[in-house]
């Protein structure tokens, strides 16, 4: 590693990670030895045999097969043992969009059929407002996921799969690194997100097809993937080719290798931004948090931002996913943390955060009203409680007061 002040600044914060951190708890690309790497030979139900090990008994998995190439081929590599197909569940997702969902759907019922695997579909509509606001493809894959998480339930699935693979891995760190994105945009993809499990991201579309192509089993194109108005499918055929053609398939490789290298840190600061936001939490109600800026102050900006997220997050009583913060929210955070100012207050995804010595974080508005039974006592939003009791007064002692 070179010398420069980044460099020196970065090993402080691995230094002081471990000191912070057991070595069993630091991440691995792949905790669950699942994606299949690049010498990993492929074949029929060698995910399956990997999987199970994971889930409980009553458990299945859930395979999202679109009945593209990726997902046809995750279906194949997931397929259990004829005694055990019932473990398998096929979850199909049919988006409405004209003669190739059909198509699509087709297929994959009759491959389904054919291998005796169960197959749940479910039918998507996309909002035209919706697309507006965020674009086709992000819009159906909002709904898709939904509707997956949906069958997820009705079928008790402890593992879900998608087909993502490696140029897909690739193919988000340059659409993410051109966005500007932070350390977890670029790491891009993940392995694993709750049940979901991407186990594909060690191998390429091109690996996927030859192997569909030797198993002899069939597949459909979507046109979409052709259609470079859309900018994953600009990336892959412009930016994807030339880095191929110009300096090798092993360059394109490596920008995925350096996506998966990225993960690893961005999961051991959350790991440090975890151990941090409980020690800066002073009390701690429902909707309710404050915490001490000073210490936490002295914190790098990265780790100050996913702390304060997570205390976002549990204010709000959602997944840290569900927060975001653009620019603006970013730097009024470390304003409030950093110059504290008694008695200031900002917003910031719905919640309240004033400066009273401590940074109280609120999810409930000025005029939140409160229940107080009489006689009776309720709890305050910072943890305190008003008490308040009756006593009988007869009209002549009311007079005399």
């Amino acid at each position: 590693m070179d010398h420069t002040p980044g460099s020196y600044l970065l090993l402080a914060m691995v230094n002081r990670i471990q000191r912070n951190v057991q070595y069993k708890d630091l991440p691995d690309w792949d905790r669950e030895g699942i994606v299949l790497s690049d010498h990993t030979p492929l074949k029929r139900g060698i995910l399956f045999s990997r999987i199970t090990p994971h889930l409980q008994a009553d458990e299945t998995i859930l395979v999202a097969v679109s009945g593209g190439s990726d997902s046809m081929a995750l279906l194949l590599l997931s397929l259990p043992p004829e005694q055990h197909r019932e473990r398998l569940i096929v979850g199909h997702i049919h988006h409405g969009t004209g003669e190739f969902a059909d198509q699509a759907t087709a297929l994959v019922e009759r491959v389904c059929g054919e291998l005796n695997v169960r197959l749940i579909v479910e039918y998507i509509e996309i909002v035209p407002d919706r697309k507006k606001e965020v674009g086709f493809e992000a819009a159906a894959r909002e709904l898709r996921y939904a509707a997956l998480e949906r069958i997820a339930v009705q079928c008790n699935a402890g593992r879900l799969l998608s087909g993502h693979t490696q140029d897909d891995l690739a193919e988000t760190f340059l659409i993410n690194a051109m966005r500007g994105a932070g350390l977890s945009g670029l790491a891009g993809l993940k392995p694993e997100r709750g049940k979901w499990r991407r186990p594909l991201l060690g191998r390429t579309h091109e690996e996927l097809r030859q192997f569909l192509e030797a198993e002899s089993y069939p597949f459909i194109d979507d046109p979409a993937n052709e259609d470079e108005a859309y900018t994953r499918v600009a990336v892959r055929r412009q930016l994807g080719e030339l880095i191929r053609e110009q300096f090798g398939a092993g360059h394109w490789a490596n920008i995925a290798r350096a996506a998966q290298h990225l993960h690893v840190a961005d999961q051991a600061l959350e790991i440090e931004a975890v151990r941090l936001a409980k020690s800066v939490i002073r009390r701690r109600t429902p909707g309710w948090v404050s915490i001490d800026a000073g210490e936490l102050g002295g914190y790098l900006s990265e780790l100050v931002i996913r702390v304060l997220r997570r205390i976002l997050s549990l204010v709000r009583g959602c997944s840290i996913e569900d927060i975001y913060l653009d620019r603006k929210d970013r730097r009024h955070l470390l304003d409030m943390v950093r110059k504290p100012k008694t008695g200031q207050t900002i917003r910031v995804e719905g919640i309240r955060i004033t400066d009273r010595g401590e940074l109280e974080f609120s999810a409930f508005s000025s005029d939140t009203l409160i229940q107080l039974n009489l006689p009776g006592e309720c709890r305050l939003p910072d943890g305190s409680r008003v008490r308040v009791d009756t006593e009988s007064v007869n009209p002549s002692e009311e007079a005399s007061v």
